[in-house]
């Protein structure tokens, strides 16, 4: 599991690139990054199969507020067998450096 620098991942990020949303619904709702799949933390272990496989040998990255639970969430996705998994700084970061965000339930 390794960590990427937001500015990093905000350049290296394609329409493929698989992020995983670990916060709770609320916190999805009030801003998340447009094409995340979103699983709560606490549900996470349990729905892994929901999450698509990336293309080649890119990784799987999580994201959650500001860092703390996506730690959380890769350690869950690395336990659960996934390939490669990376931790991006947290959504208020994201938002911070100018990222679209959308709201509600819309992917």
């Amino acid at each position: 599991m390794t960590e990427i620098p937001l500015t990093e991942f905000m350049n290296q990020r394609t329409a493929d690139t698989v992020l995983v949303d670990v916060r709770e619904q609320d916190e999805y709702e009030e801003a998340h990054i447009p094409g995340v799949v979103h699983i709560p933390l606490g549900q996470l272990s349990a729905r892994t199969a929901e999450i698509p496989q990336p293309s080649g040998d890119d990784p799987i990255y999580v994201v959650c507020r500001s860092g703390k639970r996506s730690l959380q969430g890769a350690q869950v996705l690395s336990q659960a067998g996934l390939p490669a998994v990376s931790v991006m700084e947290g959504t208020l970061g994201w938002i911070e450096a100018g990222g679209e965000v959308r709201t509600g339930s819309q992917r």
